[in-house]
């Protein structure tokens, strides 16, 4: 930095730079979460309109569009290949941040197919229950095809393709365990809901603040983990210095009867530097 006879630039960290200024930040924007944030408010509009015309024209060009679209296109548009990549990035890591944040609320169970859509968990039950998606033989079917309503309650009724063994039984009794925690609604129709907003619609300055927190929480666990690895490293070698100079004095006590006390102090302070080390 610069002093009274000389100015320099003072130097900034670009991380310090993008945060909010009530957190020591001058509150500009980082272009790449930003940009990300706006790639997914298309990705929003894919799985909240699946009836519209562009939203056809992309299946017809890319094949199936849905929450779970991670495939890149070789010889797809960028924007395209854009969108799928930053569904599934954030600023320093990768992950499933869409997903995250996006949750499906289930009414009458006419628009949400059973087996291929996150619903109740955050993967489609085929992924999490393979076994009983590969001997059912309602594999394409939606919510409201599973069962029926009896009295004003909801009962499912599934369709296997042979009888299911004992532990095929227990996966399914786990599988029904997590689907009747979803309470279903005749009344209403199948919609999503971004949790990141009060509004249960997506925003792209929720989704920036989200990538954003997130992209810091992890800067300040890796300085963490970075830290106490090296104090790790600093006590180690301090143990194998006091080990060695043990060792030390013993063969020279018994080897070297003129040898210095020197060697004593040397010791006492490594193990009075370990003691410090472990307050």
């Amino acid at each position: 930095g610069g002093g009274l006879e000389q100015r320099k630039i003072h130097w900034v960290k670009w991380s310090t730079v993008c945060k909010p200024k009530e957190s020591g930040g001058l509150g500009v924007r980082d272009l790449e979460i930003f940009n990300i944030s706006l790639l997914g408010k298309w990705k929003w509009r894919m799985v909240n309109e699946p009836n519209a015309l562009w939203v056809k024209v992309l299946e017809a060009r890319y094949g199936e569009v849905s929450l779970v679209s991670d495939t890149i296109v070789r010889g797809g548009s960028s924007w395209w290949n854009n969108i799928i990549k930053a569904s599934k990035s954030g600023k320093r890591e990768k992950r499933e941040w869409f997903q995250e944040g996006i949750r499906r609320i289930i009414g009458d169970g006419k628009e949400t197919y059973f087996w291929k859509q996150p619903w109740c968990e955050r993967t489609a039950l085929k992924d999490t229950y393979q076994r009983l998606f590969s001997v059912s033989e309602q594999k394409n079917e939606l919510i409201a095809d599973m069962g029926n309503w009896v009295g004003g309650y909801w009962t499912w009724n599934f369709r296997w393709r042979r009888n299911l063994f004992e532990w095929e039984e227990d996966s399914l009794r786990i599988m029904l365990s997590s689907i009747n925690n979803i309470i279903m609604q005749q009344q209403q129709q199948d919609k999503w809901r971004w949790i990141l907003h009060p509004s249960s619609s997506y925003t792209v300055s929720s989704t920036y603040l989200h990538l954003s927190q997130q992209g810091q929480a992890l800067v300040h666990i890796l300085y963490f983990v970075s830290f106490n690895l090296i104090f790790l490293i600093l006590k180690m070698c301090l143990a194998l210095i006091v080990l060695l100079s043990e060792f030390t004095i013993w063969f020279h006590m018994m080897f070297n009867p003129s040898f210095s006390s020197s060697w004593f102090s040397l010791v006492l302070a490594f193990h009075l530097m370990l003691q410090c080390l472990d307050l």
